[in-house]
């Protein structure tokens, strides 16, 4: 998910997962929205390099050639302050709203909108899937532990597919135990922190969410993209995308609906996108350069202008599918400026998703 949109099409429900991280950074209950892969510009370089051409980023992915790993994994486990917090529920055998309360103070951490609706979301959720954490918690050390190796080895490949494996990227990653709903998500960069990747650690295709959501960090990174949650439509479009092919690329084997929200709303959702390709990317194009929430769930939780939900991502996977195809790589499009990317998609469209 990326912060313009907040969970990753592998590895969400059909909501926009703008995330709940109190217990992540800051002591807040619900802090502002993150939800779409957002950088920081870095420190050392100047604001003009933001502006830089295509050609010329194409030029400086072919100058990286294969340079040593210099990405940089900083992991944070948050799952023992989950066990914490539900061995004390237990031990006290507390009804549903001393057990709410004690999560909040103890805990109070959940992929919901930052919205009272959310905070509802996440009660109702806790009460709906409490019995199955007996399940899940005698295996959560191992599958935290498992994670973050994964996450290490993943990090560097898709480092070298964006161009990335000479740049020095820090990016962090956050495992926490969830609410069984696989709503991974990655936080902007801010106030000194890197781009982080937040997974709850029960999510059942780790790999495919970690490579999705690894891919809006890195982009962020290389990128150095500025834009959160609401970022302009075209902005989705072509992060959603490249993290869909991305996976694609580096996991390859598995059904396509499992790169894509079809995992969620089921086969026929990848049917019609791909059927109704044409009528969804001419739709679309007038709002490229919309952005703003309302535009966000229209085409995420919204129908769109075709009736689909999450037309952004159909988009995305259409078009970026095409452009890998005709000529474009993960590298270049890695490297659209973050200015350029509602015009880029415009074009791209208009072409039919030929290279430029």
């Amino acid at each position: 998910m990326h912060a313009t949109s907040t969970a990753s099409a592998v590895g969400r429900e059909p909501v926009l997962a703008v995330a709940v991280w109190l217990a992540l950074f800051a002591p807040v209950l619900i802090p502002r929205a993150a939800r779409t892969r957002v950088g920081s510009p870095a420190p050392e370089e100047p604001r003009a390099a933001h502006a830089r051409s295509r050609p010329a980023a194409r030029a400086e992915v072919r100058r990286a050639g294969a340079r040593p790993d210099s990405a940089r994994l900083v992991v944070r486990d948050l799952t023992p302050k989950f066990r914490r917090f539900y061995d004390s529920a237990v031990a006290a055998n507390l009804d549903e709203e001393a057990r709410w309360a004690l999560w909040k103070a103890e805990y109070g951490m959940a992929a919901v909108p930052p919205t009272p609706q959310g905070r509802a979301t996440a009660r109702a959720r806790l009460d709906s899937v409490w019995d199955r954490y007996a399940g899940l918690m005698p295996g959560v050390p191992k599958l935290a532990a498992g994670e973050a190796r994964l996450a290490r080895r993943t990090l560097p490949e898709i480092a070298k597919l964006l161009g990335a494996d000479g740049d020095t990227l820090g990016i962090g990653l956050v495992l926490f135990v969830g609410q069984f709903s696989n709503n991974a998500f990655t936080v902007p960069a801010s106030d000194g922190r890197p781009p982080t990747v937040v997974l709850p650690v029960e999510a059942p295709d780790p790999r495919l969410t970690l490579t999705h959501e690894l891919t809006h960090a890195v982009h962020e990174s290389v990128g150095h993209l500025r834009n959160g949650y609401g970022a302009p439509l075209g902005q989705t479009l072509l992060m959603e995308g490249l993290a869909m092919h991305v996976a694609r690329r580096l996991d390859p084997g598995h059904p396509d609906r499992d790169y894509t929200p079809a995992k969620i709303y089921g086969p026929r959702w990848l049917d019609r996108c791909t059927s109704h390709a044409a009528a969804i990317l001419k739709g679309l194009q007038p709002y490229v350069a919309d952005a703003g929430p309302k535009t966000a769930e229209r085409f995420t939780t919204g129908s769109g202008t075709t009736g689909l939900h999450d037309e952004v991502y159909c988009a995305g996977w259409v078009l970026v599918g095409r452009l890998l195809a005709s000529g474009e790589t993960y590298a270049s499009l890695a490297r659209v400026p973050e200015s350029e990317m509602s015009a880029f998609v415009r074009e791209a469209i208009a072409r039919g998703g030929a290279g430029s």
